[in-house]
């Protein structure tokens, strides 16, 4: 038959929860740094997309801009 759980004092019960926001806190830092990562990628890929759209055009990003501007 198994054994129950046992009960943890008050004190232990605090450190225990102090020790799960901090491994919470350290997944959230690290997420936090990925979503950021993965933000700049889809940006870098949407500036070379515009980029090769521009020069597939056989305009200049000089005038490319000029027409947004207009």
């Amino acid at each position: 038959m198994p054994r129950g759980r046992r009960n943890l004092s008050l004190e232990e019960q605090i450190a225990q929860v102090e020790e799960n926001i901090q491994i919470t806190e350290t997944a959230l830092k690290t997420l936090k740094t990925k979503l950021s990562e993965l933000e700049e990628q889809k940006k870098r890929e949407y500036l070379e997309l515009l980029y090769q759209k521009i020069l597939s055009s056989g305009k200049t990003v000089e005038e490319a801009l000029e027409l947004l501007n207009a």
